[in-house]
């Protein structure tokens, strides 16, 4: 080998050497690292929930929020509407008198969670939903909360009509210009629409026999037809009914809750 052809072998075998000791200085380490395991982040659970089938409340670090932000509402007598909901398959506790699981975890959110709201200002409802996956398997979130006036109101809209309430055992209105000038309305409007009729259904709340009830509803829807024909409708344009205790819009275990189901529902028909 001549000088020249050496000269050029130590040069390429120092480059190759540095080139490889770079590389290895840079990457130092690297081929032995352990994988870092990065721990799932855990949903943050909601502040109140249910088991399948159980209507015991579990509560979650949220819930004094939850909680705080509810009383808020706790105002002039207001009444708390708690609902309790529930799915297909699942039933009340044997021998707890609740008609379904969601009365029952109704009663539950309030005996746990809100007892010091008094039970006479508290509203136990329920609503059937829609089955979907893991309610099984899974905890979930079941209830809702509204508070509404202490007393209902005397005259209430309809997309068709109107609502008016009666005080108890009463077959006369609750005295109320605003369901006068409803009414007039009513009657207005039937005027102008000559192929338009107008059902008054009466109804009670469950107090007193159911027959009386019957009949109690029957003179309520009639008191609304008269002030209709006092506004100029021709009596064969108003059907009356009586629904009786049959058709509560609320549960008769409060006061409110009877007061709003002392009521004449008039809508209009073609």
């Amino acid at each position: 080998m001549n000088l020249k052809a050496l000269i050029v072998l130590i040069i390429s075998l120092v480059f190759f050497w540095g080139a490889n000791k770079w590389y290895n200085t840079e990457h130092e380490g690297l081929c032995c690292q352990e994988e870092t395991v990065v721990a799932p982040v855990e949903k943050e659970k909601d502040p109140l929930m249910f088991k399948w089938n159980d209507p015991t409340t579990i509560t979650y670090k949220k819930f004094p929020g939850l909680k705080s932000s509810i009383l808020a509402g706790n105002k002039d007598g207001a009444i708390l509407q708690i609902t309790g909901k529930y799915f297909e398959g699942e039933v009340a506790p044997a021998g707890s008198g609740h008609a379904d699981m969601g009365i029952a975890r109704a009663n539950a959110i309030w005996s746990e969670r809100f007892s010091e709201i008094p039970k006479e200002r508290i509203e136990f409802l329920s609503e059937k939903v829609a089955m979907r996956d893991g309610v099984k398997t899974e905890e979930f979130t079941n209830a809702g909360f509204k508070w509404i006036a202490a007393t209902p109101a005397t005259v209430e809209e309809l997309p068709d009509g109107v609502i008016v309430r009666f005080p108890y055992n009463a077959t006369q209105k609750t005295v109320d210009p605003a369901i006068d000038e409803r009414l007039k309305k009513i009657a207005q409007r039937l005027k102008q629409n000559p192929n338009e009729k107008v059902t008054i259904s009466g109804h009670t709340d469950s107090d007193g026999d159911a027959d009386a009830n019957m009949k109690l509803g029957e003179r309520r829807a009639k008191t609304v037809r008269d002030i209709l024909m006092a506004n100029g409708i021709a009596r064969s344009r108003i059907t009356t009914v009586s629904k009786g205790e049959t058709q509560h819009v609320q549960p008769n275990t409060t006061d409110r809750g009877k007061a709003a189901n002392r009521r004449a529902e008039v809508r209009i028909t073609q």
